[in-house]
């Protein structure tokens, strides 16, 4: 068992390091220091956040999510920022939205800053990201988080719908203190931990990583295993079959690995959850909800591992092109089942028919209120049914439609891998690594993507 003591050196070394940490795409990356303390519903932290100054811009903006999530008892409380330790000038924007820090005035751009900011939040009762639930207190997008910045900072309207969450690649520590008696489910390497009776504070690191999430309980049991050199961890409550289950997993990671790339990280942890929905992905992290059917269940573990490639290993804003992240995923899953012949044992041939009469089915219930056009804003959505139909069911039915027009998908997806991980990606750059095909892609985008044209596979 390694002390405290180890990890804290290691943050020491970490934030005294100079500057020259780079992302993919050759852009300094962001450093986040979290010290947080979870009890009885309350999140008390401390972030110190290491940055470069992007613009000569005269504030900062941060992402208030538990603010604008709109669940009731959901909040977080900022109650000091500083630089250097000396107090600096902040406010709290757009109905608490926003947290904008006023920088000296003494900063130029291409500078490194470290800014401390201390923050309460509460975690709801809830099913969803952030939430506690009786079994499980699941924390996602608790602290406050750094605005992607192009040009300036980018702002969207958080919606519930989707996943309306846009971050940047960062390394990031975290000392989490919790009561004792409960687990952490997490996907962050950890490097120390200290038992101090009632209390255990858990020391995590990673690199290259867009956020920190995790689920505690004091329910959990956890099987472990390797995949090389990755550890891969489920943690559960109920199950009969846990090591079959993590087999399984295993196997669909070895499948993206070999058709996609190698996975990023050295740990993948999924957790069971009492989630409302089928499940969520983070960084190396994958939360998938106890409550669906036994199938349902094996396909959220398949399509939350195949997550971990498409979007979590791109900076790509998946308010704007939800399409790109759940289409994707939704035809690696069926590729791993159809290649792999596991759990559901469907074809993509069989599975894109069953979606063309769910889809055409939803048109029609929904009285044509789904337009089609698949690059749009998550508040664009008139619905959540409509954000399904368009990102899950069309967005699966447009990659079809490429592989069935353009040959065998995964290689593309190959090349668009190891050409733009942890860089900027979207449609432009997909369909750059279409080559000789690029032209057919082009236009297969053009009629379904941006002009809503329905598609038939005829």
């Amino acid at each position: 068992m390694k002390k405290l003591l180890i990890c804290l050196c290691s943050l020491f070394f970490l934030f005294c390091l100079p500057y020259g940490c780079k992302s993919a795409d050759n852009r300094p990356i962001d450093r986040y220091f979290l010290e947080i303390e979870y009890e009885n519903g309350q999140i008390k932290g401390k972030m110190e956040y290491c940055f470069y100054l992007k613009s000569e811009d005269s504030a900062l903006l941060f992402n208030l999510y538990p603010n604008q999530m709109n669940i009731e008892g959901c909040s977080i409380l900022i109650s000091d920022v500083s630089f250097k330790n000396t107090p600096c000038s902040y406010k709290l924007i757009e109905d608490d939205a926003y947290l904008s820090v006023e920088l000296p005035n003494n900063y130029k751009k291409g500078e490194e800053i470290t800014l401390t900011v201390e923050f309460l939040t509460t975690v709801p009762t809830s099913l969803l990201r952030l939430g506690q639930n009786g079994t499980t207190v699941n924390l996602a997008y608790f602290y406050p988080m750094a605005c992607v910045f192009s040009e300036e900072y980018i702002k969207q309207a958080f919606v519930e719908i989707g996943d309306p969450f846009y971050c940047d690649f960062c390394n990031m520590q975290v000392n989490l203190t919790l009561p004792s008696v409960m687990s952490v489910a997490c996907g962050f390497k950890p490097v120390g931990i200290e038992n101090m009776g009632e209390k255990t504070t858990y020391c995590y690191e990673m690199n290259g990583v867009k956020n920190f999430a995790c689920a505690l309980s004091d329910k959990y049991n956890i099987v472990s295993s390797k995949m090389g050199d990755t550890q891969v961890n489920y943690f559960y409550y109920k199950e009969d079959n846990p090591e079959e289950l993590l087999d399984k997993m295993i196997d669909c990671l070895q499948f993206l690995n070999s058709e996609i790339g190698q996975y990023p990280y050295s740990v993948l942890t999924v957790a069971q959850s009492p989630y409302e929905y089928g499940g969520m992905e983070y960084s190396a992290f994958c939360v998938v909800g106890e409550s669906i059917s036994e199938s349902d269940y094996e396909y959220s573990l398949f399509h939350e591992i195949c997550h971990q490639y498409f979007p979590i290993s791109f900076l790509f804003n998946e308010y704007d092109s939800g399409y790109l992240d759940e289409g994707l995923t939704e035809f690696l899953t069926q590729s791993y089942l159809e290649k792999q012949k596991a759990g559901v044992k469907r074809a993509h041939a069989q599975y894109s028919a069953s979606l063309i009469s769910a889809y055409n089915r939803a048109q029609k219930t929904l009285g044509y209120k789904v337009d089609g056009v698949m690059k749009k804003p998550l508040n664009a959505f008139s619905s959540r049914e409509e954000y399904v139909v368009t990102a899950y069911y069309k967005g699966y039915l447009l990659f079809y439609h490429l592989e069935k027009t353009c040959g065998d998908l995964l290689p593309y997806l190959k090349k668009a891998y190891n050409k733009y991980s942890f860089k900027n990606f979207g449609e432009e750059e997909l369909i750059s690594c279409f080559g000789s095909n690029k032209k057919q892609a082009e236009k297969i985008f053009e009629e379904n993507v941006f002009k809503g044209a329905i598609i038939t596979l005829d």
